[in-house]
């Protein structure tokens, strides 16, 4: 009886362990039920997604597009095109008010508003102010000059102390810079001198003398509208300062912070006041003073004809080409990386998909 049973358990095992091609072996059902049905914890998502590449493919080139697209709007040259402009309206220091701000509230200033238009005394005195008048005109002009001349000469140095010896030193005048190349093939030097204004056309003539004149070029500019303006702002600051002094005058006993922010307005207004008064200085000295750069060279027939490159300077060219194209493919292959890195993740996460899809079907076909 027992011996019957066993046998009977015996050969029910048999048939299912049986690797045969008629039935298949419970380890083969096990991963074709696995493969067929999913389990409870797999949701929906995953199922389509593993079943579908085509459709994963889709989700993922959505998903990027709808995260690339508002960030290159947003950093699009065209997106600050519609971006508002703000004008910002900048007080004038010209205005009677300003010092009277700092005074602690005790200086009582009335600002009267007039609207409508304008009556005719302002509209005639307003057209008397735009329309440019012969009197308006200052009788002395700030004019700026400087110049260049190129000058060819076969002995570079002689011609150098030739045109350094025109300066004038009892006249303020001085050597700006001097620079001279003793090449092989054609030297060179460039001298730039500091000269009177009014010397200017008398130091040419006198440095044409020294060779011949390859090329000469002379500007004037004209700066009376920068010093008119320059005098307007320091004659306005210095007027500001004197009413914050008379005003800290007037106020002996006022408290101590009316008194550091008035001394920190004067120290302002002191600044600014130097800060002009030296772009002035510079200015006028620019026209009194005009910049002449002389150039020397060689003439071309006296010039040396460089020889042909050696077997040595050919192979250190060819070396600096080589590693000047190693850089470039080097930078063409970090921006390429750089550029389409968004294409390389979509493109590794396919081919992860096709290679683990290939592995299984190669592990169970």
């Amino acid at each position: 009886m027992k011996d019957s049973k066993h046998d009977h358990i015996e050969a029910i095992l048999c048939d299912l362990t049986d690797a045969s091609p008629r039935t298949p072996s419970i380890a083969h059902r096990a991963i074709e039920e696995l493969h067929h049905t999913d389990g409870p914890q797999q949701s929906r998502i995953r199922r389509l997604l593993r079943h579908r590449p085509a459709v994963a493919a889709v989700v993922a080139c959505v998903t990027i597009f709808a995260i690339g697209i508002p960030i290159y709007i947003a950093h699009s040259p065209l997106s600050d095109r519609s971006s508002p402009i703000m004008f910002m309206k900048v007080p004038s220091q010209s205005d009677n008010s300003y010092p009277h701000r700092f005074a602690g509230g005790t200086a009582d200033v009335s600002v009267h508003a007039r609207t409508g238009p304008p009556s005719p005394l302002d509209a005639s005195s307003q057209s008397s102010r735009t329309s440019p008048a012969l009197s308006d005109f200052p009788a002395h002009r700030t004019i700026i000059r400087s110049g260049s001349i190129t000058i060819l000469s076969k002995d570079i140095n002689d011609a150098a102390r030739h045109v350094r010896s025109v300066i004038r030193p009892e006249l303020g005048e001085y050597l700006g810079e001097v620079s001279i190349s003793q090449s092989e093939y054609r030297p060179s030097a460039s001298i730039i001198l500091r000269i009177r204004a009014e010397r200017l056309d008398s130091v040419i003539e006198q440095i044409g003398t020294i060779g011949e004149t390859s090329q000469l070029n002379i500007q004037a500019r004209d700066a009376t509208d920068q010093i008119l303006d320059l005098e307007a702002r320091l004659r306005n600051e210095r007027r500001m300062e004197s009413e914050l002094l008379d005003l800290l005058s007037a106020r002996p006993d006022a408290n101590l912070a009316d008194i550091l922010r008035i001394r920190t307005e004067l120290s302002e207004f002191r600044t600014s006041i130097e800060r002009l008064d030296a772009q002035r200085s510079l200015i006028s000295e620019l026209a009194a003073l005009a910049t002449l750069r002389v150039t020397i060279a060689t003439p071309y027939e006296n010039a040396h004809t460089p020889s042909d490159n050696s077997i040595g300077q050919m192979l250190a060219h060819s070396a600096q080409a080589g590693l000047n194209s190693l850089v470039r493919s080097f930078a063409w292959l970090i921006e390429a990386l750089i550029g389409g890195l968004i294409w390389w993740i979509i493109l590794a996460f396919l081919g992860l998909y096709l290679f683990r899809r290939l592995r299984w079907w190669l592990t169970w076909a």
